[in-house]
């Protein structure tokens, strides 16, 4: 017989069971002096050290002939796998040592080997299993094992049967549960120190990065230090003499989040991914690595494109869409015709909504959330010897930011008021406004225009310098009636427009409608106030160009109702002259920049528009008059004019402070 502490009978060397000092003692003490069959695997340091025991190899058993009654004692332990069919090993020990000799049996409880899909040892199934073939004391829980000693009967009693009872089973299953979330709890502390290397990795990686920013952040501070006394005299005129305070200067800022750098080109439309009608779509995830993909992409049909000029249109309106016709995007559909790139900011209320779709490849609609990452690489990207305009549409802190920059890679700047921000931030639609803003930009921009002369006059008297008064215009897409009808009887006035009462006159409209019951007022746009109308106001919403042409023809005539004031003062309505345009006679409210303008009658008060309105129904716009005054005003002929004076600037340089900039046109 040989002697082997360490040897394994379950053919797994490796798998071997802890013997803790409690059950240690606990085996020597129930194991009497004689030969020990050892069955399962051996824990180190092996307990059976007493000079009194010898252990018996059950290997070395197995290839004898007569193994019957050959042995006085037996311990077992993880040989008596419920797995493995254990009765039968229960007989071959019982077959193995002689009558009266003990066994001990050592086995984990439950399913604390991890062993998630076979039942465990439990008290009573253990009993149930030993009991037939020894007498066994009371089992007890050592070190989380079950440890019991028997004495071999001289007859078997009964059949040894491995099995739970039901309270077993229940309490296995539960046992089972716990030990696949301890399996799954372990697996995910494995992967979270995974993840924990990594990030470590990538930390690593940023604070080299940082490093190396650090030092480019330092050369920049060196050239800003150069350039600081060029920037002190425009400081000083955005102050307005007085220092402005940091928290009302960060109100109107644009919080920024974006990536760095971009992927390959797709293509496809670029700067758009979700048609303009698709409601209330929500932005994919990825819609920043979608914007600068088509950015870039946009950036070398820009280059190649047929067109002499490159166009920034920073506007704060809405994308370019059929059923809005503001100034921004009539300009840019002019620039667009004539193949001339457009880089066209536009507004919206948060990120998820989506970007528009627009079939014209030379032009990328960006969001103005997303502009000030693009705009490093737009304003020093090289288009060749492509004319450069920017045109800053309102007064956004961002011009103030980027105005310079843009003049000093050669763009030709232009400050382009289209309504009076003052008076607009007045009535709560121009949060972001800051009077200092707009002094600043209207200043130091190359080029300064207007919409209507009030405005050019108030401009002029806040940045102090020349303001040009560049109307608005017809646009000579815009369709006329596509079928021939007279105004109907009883008449109908029409509107197309904004209906929000910050400035549609809303009291006055009601006034005219109950005055004139036997008269219809349609009403076409969105915003409108909810209220109770008069029957006889009827709300078409939104409606398209062409099917607005098609309605004109029954009206009798057009109004423009907007709410006297400074806001209205400042105003060139774009409807005026898309009414002309389909020979419908206007009456509007105050605009003093529309009192000479053909088949328009222009009131001073609330009784003089209800007095006139009847008297201009179905009145006659002069045909020659009109058509001529409109082939002058048409928005191909604004965007000559922004030519005119680009041209200028580029031909006698900068002015005043702007001049030490310089810049390569």
């Amino acid at each position: 017989m040989a002697t082997g502490a360490n040897q394994s009978d379950n053919g797994d060397p490796g798998r071997k069971w802890a013997v803790g000092g409690d059950l240690r003692r606990w085996i020597i003490e129930h194991l009497p002096s004689g030969s020990v069959l050892l069955l399962g695997g051996a824990a180190s340091p092996f307990p059976l050290n007493a000079p009194d025991h010898t252990v018996v190899d059950m290997r070395h058993l197995a290839s004898t002939a007569d193994t019957a009654a050959t042995v006085d004692h037996a311990w077992v332990n993880d040989a008596l796998d419920p797995a493995k069919d254990p009765a039968t090993v229960v007989q071959r020990v019982f077959q193995t040592i002689k009558p009266g000799g003990t066994l001990v049996v050592t086995v984990p409880f439950g399913l604390s080997r991890g062993v998630s899909d076979t039942p465990g040892f439990y008290l009573g199934s253990l009993r149930r299993l030993l009991e037939p073939l020894f007498e066994i004391a009371e089992p007890e829980l050592i070190d989380g094992q079950i440890a019991v000693a028997g004495v071999r009967r001289q007859q078997p009693a009964g059949v040894p049967v491995f099995s739970l009872d039901p309270e077993e089973t229940a309490f296995s299953g539960l046992d089972r549960r716990l030990n696949e979330r301890l399996r799954l709890e372990a697996l995910e502390n494995v992967h979270a120190a995974a993840r924990y290397a990594a990030a470590k990795t990538e930390v690593e990686g940023l604070q080299a990065e940082l490093k190396t920013t650090k030092g480019d952040l330092v050369a920049v501070r060196r050239k800003l230090a150069m350039i600081r006394p060029l920037l002190a005299a425009p400081l000083a005129v955005v102050r307005g003499g007085r220092r402005l305070k940091r928290g009302a200067a960060r109100r109107g800022r644009v919080a920024v989040t974006f990536m760095r750098g971009a992927g390959a080109p797709a293509q496809r439309a670029t700067g758009q991914r979700v048609p303009a009608a698709a409601g209330k779509a929500t932005a994919p995830p990825n819609w920043r690595e979608t914007l600068v993909q088509d950015f870039n992409t946009w950036l070398r049909a820009a280059r190649d494109a047929e067109g002499d000029e490159i166009v920034v249109m920073f506007s704060g309106t809405t994308f370019v869409q059929e059923h809005r016709g503001n100034r921004p995007i009539r300009l840019t559909n002019v620039y667009l015709r004539r193949k001339c790139p457009v880089f066209f900011n536009y507004y919206r209320s948060n990120y998820k909504q989506p970007l528009p779709e627009h079939p014209d490849e030379l032009l990328f609609q960006s969001p103005i959330d997303a502009t000030p990452e693009l705009f490093d690489a737009l304003l020093t990207a090289d288009f060749g010897d492509k004319k450069k305009i920017f045109y800053a549409s309102f007064p956004h802190e961002l011009m103030v930011r980027h105005l310079t920059v843009a003049a000093m890679h050669g763009w030709v700047t232009v400050y382009d008021a289209r309504d009076d921000w003052e008076e607009f931030a007045k009535v709560g639609m121009a949060k972001w406004y800051h009077p200092g803003y707009e002094r600043y930009v209207a200043s130091h921009a190359d080029i300064a225009t207007a919409v209507s002369r009030p405005l050019a006059r108030k401009m002029s008297a806040i940045a102090d310098r020349e303001v040009h008064v560049v109307a608005n215009a017809l646009d000579t897409r815009f369709p006329q009636a596509s079928r021939s009808t007279e105004p109907t009887w009883p008449p109908v006035i029409g509107y197309f427009g904004h209906l929000t009462d910050k400035w549609f006159d809303w009291p006055l409209v009601i006034a005219a409608a109950e005055r004139y019951p036997g008269y219809t007022f349609e009403l076409a746009g969105h915003q409108q106030p909810e209220m109770e109308y008069p029957p006889n106001i009827k709300l078409l919403g939104l409606v398209g160009h062409q099917d607005l042409a098609d309605r004109s023809r029954t009206w009798s005539l057009a109004l423009i109702p907007f709410k006297n004031g400074p806001l209205a003062d400042s105003v060139d309505p774009i409807k005026v002259y898309e009414y002309l345009h389909l020979r419908l006679p206007v009456l509007a409210t105050y605009f003093p920049q529309c009192r000479e303008y053909p088949g328009t009658t222009i009131t001073e008060g609330r009784e003089e528009f209800l007095e006139l309105l009847p008297r201009l129904v179905g009145t006659v716009v002069p045909e020659k008059e009109t058509a001529e005054w409109l082939t002058h005003n048409t928005w191909e002929r604004r965007v000559d004019r922004y030519s005119e004076l680009a041209d200028e600037v580029r031909a006698r340089g900068r002015d005043g402070v702007m001049a030490l900039l310089g810049a390569k046109w």
